[in-house]
């Protein structure tokens, strides 16, 4: 009976060890939703090329992280890697979530290797002045804590990268004072070359010429080394002018460093911008005239234009920098040419515009453009490049710019077509 008892409650032990498990594995689950799933929607709300510029980001971005966080080798392996996830001919959801982990992983050393380099740096070059490598420390910890605070989102972890470099660059150098370091120069020279510039010291010697004609002003010649204005001789305060000059070096000796990067505030440009002209009054109801035949005619034509290019986007062959480039300036062309024609189709009345055809949208092309650019630079990655590894870069160096004039276009289209 002892027996029966004790494996009864045994089991009722390891019952409600095993619920409070998965209770406890259900908190967990709820708790942690996956950080990269919000990602990957909105880059599916995207367009094709807004797609292509966050992916080149992104490559851009695992690439500086390597460099910083990894030796060369292994910065070059990982590189590689990331590489051929975001070269491939189809990109799959659980490809580009492994390619964002890896970034993930890379930045996140990355900020740790500059962390370090930023609390010495600081340490070493500010430790005769604790208060200000205490503000610089400080300046981090906040900027530590509030990204903390925010998640830890992937998506401005770059930004906390470009705040240390940043930071961590322009810390100014240590400047000699007179009197407490000599020079570089004399530091590995001889005690008898030492004693060499003592003798051009004794500039006395030309006080005793002018001694005669003026003899209290011996201690104004070696202040007064610019006498081309003899003009300025007859102003009576010629005197006051003198303890003015020695003045000035006290300064820079009391704030032996520049102001921190930080703090800093770019001068203003000398060159003020001009203010735009107003109109001095409304312009009368009727003074713009548009010829409605005229305007269909050219809106006609902008719409021919918009079709021919697709039509010649759809052709067959292979697609390279020097066929795509003639093709991105005519998009750009007709893009600034249909935003002119829809501003004067809108200055048109109601009853004369239902008369006249509506323009084109410009997506259609730019999708199409974007993904022979895409093609392009999968060939130029690929073994199928015909050229040598200097002609395959020069192609790829190419076809970025051209990606990158691309979502320009695209950009100003989109707002001169948006309601």
């Amino acid at each position: 009976m002892k027996n029966v008892t004790t494996h009864v409650f045994a089991l009722a032990l390891a019952a409600s060890c095993f619920c409070s498990l998965v209770v406890a594995g259900e908190k967990i689950a709820k708790s942690d939703p996956d950080p990269v799933q919000p990602i990957l929607d909105r880059l599916a709300k995207m367009d094709f090329a807004e797609q292509q510029a966050w992916l080149r980001r992104l490559e851009d971005r695992s690439a500086r992280a390597a460099r910083l966080s990894l030796n060369p080798e292994q910065s070059d392996r990982q590189q590689a890697l990331v590489r051929s996830l975001l070269h491939r001919k189809m990109i799959t959801w659980q490809v580009l979530r492994e390619a964002i982990h890896q970034t993930d992983s890379l930045e996140r050393k990355a900020v740790d290797r500059l962390a370090e380099r930023y609390r010495n740096k600081v340490l070493e070059a500010f430790r005769e002045w604790p208060a200000e490598a205490g503000r610089r420390a400080k300046a981090w910890e906040t900027t530590l804590r509030e990204w903390k605070n925010a998640g830890k989102n992937f998506e401005q972890q770059d930004r906390l990268i470009d705040w240390l470099e940043s930071s961590i660059g322009p810390i100014p150098e240590r400047p000699i004072v007179d009197g407490q370091q000599p020079p570089a120069e004399t530091a590995p020279q001889g005690p008898s070359e030492a004693v060499k510039p003592r003798p051009p010291k004794p500039t006395p010697k030309p006080i005793p010429k002018p001694a005669p004609k003026l003899p209290e002003k011996p201690v104004e010649e070696p202040s007064k080394p610019e006498p081309p204005r003899p003009v300025e001789q007859p102003l009576p305060p010629a005197e006051a002018v003198a303890p003015e000059k020695p003045a000035q070096p006290r300064r820079p000796e009391r704030v032996p460093f520049a102001l921190p990067t930080e703090t800093q505030v770019p001068p203003p440009s000398p060159v003020k911008p001009v203010a735009p002209a107003e109109p001095t009054g409304k312009l009368p109801a009727g003074s713009v005239r548009v010829n409605a035949d005229e305007l269909a005619v050219r809106i006609a034509g902008c719409n021919m234009a918009f079709r021919a290019l697709e039509s010649e986007l759809d052709e067959k062959g292979t697609w390279d920098a020097a066929r795509l480039e003639p093709l991105v300036n005519r998009l750009k062309i007709l893009v600034v040419r249909r935003g002119d024609l829809d501003l004067f189709r809108e200055l048109l009345p109601a009853d004369k515009r239902s008369t006249v055809a509506k323009l084109e949208k410009s997506k259609s092309a730019v999708s199409q453009l974007g993904a022979r650019i895409f093609e392009a630079r999968r060939t130029a990655s690929s073994e199928e490049f015909k050229g040598t590894e200097a002609s395959r870069r020069v192609e790829l160096g190419r076809l970025e710019m051209l990606s990158r004039r691309l979502a320009e276009t695209a950009a100003k289209g989109k707002k001169a077509q948006s309601p």
